[in-house]
């Protein structure tokens, strides 16, 4: 912890001391929790119209982590994850959409790092090879948005869509999941467009 700089020894006390990085980590988790504040009327208005689970996403170094969550009113629950939780950058929607946000050779260096990774993915996402998360980050970036299907996750579609600042910076991804049968291709089109009308 000393070499990441959370921690600083004193020789004088044999003490230790928060380090200059621990104060970096404490603003980031501000932002965090400005940005959870900033998306949950967006999140209640899409968990209030889709009537199933819609997250708020974020990335955290080469992770997806979950900030928030909103179930909505049909009675079968997708929850995919609980807030706090994280899993490798690329794996699920809310992931991918976040990559293909990027710039192209930030997504690729996620990717490159991350590939061994999402390949051996033992949690609720099917592992992935790097090829076929290019592939789908092509897709997303092309649609404006991504989709995944998780058979693990009792047949899950999950859709997502990157948030922006005002300057293009990718900050988050908006995500609505819900079981197969909710999910027919003009229903993921309709959510589509209501997930891009919150994330802007």
């Amino acid at each position: 912890m000393t070499e990441q700089g959370l921690l600083n020894y004193s020789d004088d006390s044999r003490r230790y001391f928060l380090g200059p990085f621990a104060s970096e980590m404490g603003v980031a988790a501000s932002r965090r929790r400005e940005l959870r504040t900033a998306c949950r009327d967006a999140l209640w208005q899409l968990a209030h119209e889709s009537e199933d689970t819609a997250f708020l996403l974020g990335r955290a170094g080469l992770d997806t982590i979950c900030l928030d969550r909103m179930e909505g009113s049909y009675p079968v629950k997708t929850l995919l994850a609980d807030i706090g939780m994280r899993w490798p950058l690329g794996l699920g929607a809310g992931g991918i959409s976040i990559l293909s946000a990027m710039a192209p050779g930030d997504a690729e260096a996620v990717i490159a790092y991350n590939e061994r990774r999402i390949a051996q993915s033992d949690g609720i996402f099917e592992p992935v090879s790097a090829a076929q998360l290019r592939e789908r980050v092509i897709e997303a970036r092309s649609s404006g948005g991504a989709v995944t299907y998780l058979q693990k996750a009792t047949n899950v579609y999950s859709l997502a869509v990157p948030v922006l600042t005002a300057e293009g910076r990718v900050v988050a991804a908006l995500s609505v999941a819900a079981i197969k049968t909710r999910m027919a291709a003009a229903r993921r089109k309709q959510l589509f467009a209501l997930l891009t009308r919150e994330a802007r």
